[in-house]
């Protein structure tokens, strides 16, 4: 969930919500999951910096085009973090680490209405 709220303002204003919000965004989930302490914000910084290179093209995407997108960001997040696990000897349970990338993609549509509502009501 945080991580698409992090895609959504990296999209909607590059300029507040940069690198270092999405990099602190994943500090919290570290230091609120225990994991290895950079870890999630490392990929969390990542997933920013590729929103930040894209943040052009995709706002004129139409919606399903942008979900396509957050889905390949999301799965390139569980990738890392997949990975990250693998070479600490983190446990790695393999088949349901790739459901909250395609959960994710699909909520997008109303993630991004409700957050556009949310930018319109406080942009005033």
């Amino acid at each position: 969930w945080l991580l698409l709220v992090v895609i959504y303002w990296s999209l909607a204003t590059p300029r507040v919500a940069g690198l270092l919000f999405a990099w602190l965004c994943g500090m919290v989930i570290d230091v609120v999951s225990g994991t290895v302490l950079g870890e999630h914000a490392f990929a969390f910084l990542l997933i920013g910096f590729l929103t930040h290179r894209l943040q052009l093209r995709m706002r004129i995407f139409p919606i399903w085009q942008q979900a396509f997108v957050v889905l390949l960001m999301l799965l390139i997040y569980q990738f890392l973090i997949f990975w990250i696990d693998g070479m600490t000897g983190q446990a790695v349970m393999t088949w349901h680490r790739w459901f909250p990338g395609i959960v994710g993609a699909a909520i997008w549509p109303v993630v991004a209405s409700v957050m556009d509502s949310v930018n319109r009501r406080f942009a005033r």
